[in-house]
């Protein structure tokens, strides 16, 4: 197998500028009679998912941490072992959410997603455990939500089909309050700034009809009006879709601006105090993190 005219098997770094050309060095070879479906990358560790049983010449089933640079060695300590193949990959901090045909991963047993550590021997997280009822394919994390997409009909509890937001936090429970189910299986899920984007082999989406596409249209983000509960403080809320990041950002001229606080939505609503000594006018907005 061939990338750039050089030989990898099944994954390969490229250049992403020019003519994207293949790193001469970096060559972790996965094993030649499996395949990779997903990659994450979270600082130096590249993580590698899909139906292989080797990487860098070290035994490693469905998962695999490399390194960003040299020869993209596998990671000797890190190494889940996955019962089947993982079709999809979000890293968010420490944290690397794993979504497969599996029914085992991390040392636990987990169906079709988990939530492992990216550091030590990659262990699944004890508590978090959505238990989805049949295949995920496809990843997102946003602030403290996981989007989740795949075949199945029930996921952290409840029923949903083929498209959930979960948890990121305790057991990974599914979002009461969200419920777009499609009428089949959803291939790939991406957050933007004002939706959520997906992709599959569904025609209807929360009850719309969208033939393979469709957007989900977050709640928008709204700052309220600013109070000054006393002189030496100032408080606004925001509220906005659950479970999602936002910036804070304040002025004391309306030109420039500085960020303040950058904060997660828990509840669809937040409030944020602004105790900086010596305010005198001061103006507010909210900006959506991606």
């Amino acid at each position: 197998w061939y990338m750039g005219g050089l030989a990898r098997n099944c994954v390969a770094k490229m250049s992403a500028t020019g003519s994207g050309v293949v790193d001469p060095t970096w060559n972790p070879k996965a094993t030649t009679d499996g395949w990779v479906d997903a990659i994450a990358v979270s600082g130096t560790g590249v993580y590698i998912g899909g139906a292989f049983t080797n990487m860098s010449g070290l035994a490693r089933s469905c998962l695999a941490k490399t390194s960003t640079t040299g020869s993209g060695a596998a990671d000797p300590t890190w190494n889940p072992s996955a019962n089947n193949e993982v079709y999809a990959l979000a890293a968010s901090g420490t944290s690397l959410y794993v979504g497969g045909g599996f029914t085992s991963v991390g040392g636990q047993s987990r169906k079709a997603v988990a939530k492992l550590s990216t550091t030590g021997t990659g262990a699944a997280d004890a508590t978090w455990n959505p238990n989805a009822d049949y295949g995920v394919w496809s990843l997102a994390a946003n602030g403290l939500c996981i989007y989740v997409g795949g075949g199945f009909t029930n996921i952290g509890g409840l029923p949903r089909r083929s498209l959930a937001k979960l948890s990121a936090l305790g057991t990974g429970a599914a979002d009461a309050a969200w419920a777009a189910d499609c009428n089949d299986e959803v291939n790939a899920v991406v957050p933007g700034s004002t939706a959520l984007y997906v992709g599959g082999w569904f025609t209807q989406v929360a009850g719309q009809t969208r033939p393979g596409i469709a957007a989900l249209t977050f709640t928008p983000l709204q700052l309220l009006s600013p109070q000054r509960p006393s002189a030496s403080q100032f408080q606004c809320t925001v509220s906005g879709e659950r479970l999602q990041g936002f910036e804070i950002l304040a002025s004391s001229n309306l030109v420039d601006w500085a960020a303040v606080a950058t904060l997660t939505n828990s509840t669809g609503t937040t409030t944020y105090t602004d105790t900086t000594p010596g305010l005198g006018r001061r103006f507010y907005r909210a900006r959506q993190l991606p």
